[in-house]
């Protein structure tokens, strides 16, 4: 599907999640109607928007089906109401295993329907210090099919957080006609200050695709807790930042032009260029 001269104002909400579901509701819907009175068509909100604990008994109390879940049920009355495309970045959700809740990543139509449901592919197992240790595997069902939505307002590639270091799967999605890639996340400060903006304009200048990353910021509940980057960006398919937030909770920003999709890969053909190879060591 051809993109000429689509423009879109877009807004990422950047939140707090905490372990209080209802807290973090109020937070998310007062943030979906500040961003629709800027006019915004496409918001997005960060990855585990509904909660964010470290109890693995409660993330399986707390933790809901699609059909009950209730941020997606307010989610499907404000997108009908309105008329507007919203992602909720991703939801600790129920999974097939009894024992692991799933991460997924749900894309809401103007006629308050789920569009697309994809589920977090690579789980953040990761060994940072004594203090920062992540595996994510051990609580969460991995998903194992990427997804791309076809839409009106262009070709949306889903994916979550971690997937960022894994470029084959973006170019894979760029392949396939992305024009938008998401990365809703909850990256650690720690990770956050050496790579996040590096990774994503990576990712955007790869694929030629807008990368829209909203993000979870602060520390999530008490003192002592895991504590989030913040720092929303949408980058164009130059690499361009057009708009970043810092550290506070609010709203990222910016109209983008899918136009510059085609502009981008007419002049720097890389998905084309590509070339099958292979590795011989010596």
């Amino acid at each position: 599907m051809a993109i000429m001269h689509k423009k879109i104002l877009t807004s990422l909400i950047q939140m707090n999640s905490t372990a209080d579901l209802d807290r973090n509701l109020e937070e998310y819907l007062s943030k979906l109607n500040e961003a629709l009175s800027y006019g915004s068509k496409f918001i997005l909100s960060p990855e585990v928007s509904n909660f964010i604990t470290t109890d693995h008994e409660k993330r399986l109390k707390i933790a809901d089906s699609l059909e009950s879940d209730i941020f997606i049920k307010e989610t499907k009355s404000f997108c009908l109401k309105n008329s507007v495309w919203v992602l909720i970045g991703s939801l600790v959700m129920r999974s097939q295993s009894t024992n692991k809740c799933a991460n997924s990543s749900i894309l809401i139509d103007p006629k308050g329907e789920i569009k697309c449901k994809y589920d977090k592919i690579h789980m953040f197992d990761v060994n940072l210090s004594e203090k920062q240790k992540f595996t994510e595997s051990k609580f969460y069902q991995k998903g194992d099919t990427a997804k791309l939505a076809k839409t009106e307002i262009g070709n949306i590639g889903l994916t979550v957080c971690y997937d960022v270091r894994f470029p084959n799967l973006y170019r894979q999605l760029a392949a396939s006609g992305a024009h938008i890639i998401t990365i809703p996340s909850a990256f650690t400060k720690f990770t956050g200050n050496l790579h996040w903006e590096v990774l994503l304009r990576s990712r955007a200048i790869e694929t030629g695709c807008f990368i829209l990353a909203p993000a979870q910021t602060g520390i999530h509940g008490q003192k002592g807790s895991r504590e989030s980057f913040g720092h929303s960006m949408i980058v164009s398919p130059w690499g361009e930042v057009l708009n970043s937030l810092g550290s506070e909770t609010g709203l990222c920003t910016a109209e983008i032009d899918l136009s510059i999709c085609n502009e981008f890969r007419s002049k720097i053909p890389n998905l084309q260029n590509m070339q099958h190879f292979s590795l011989q060591i010596n």
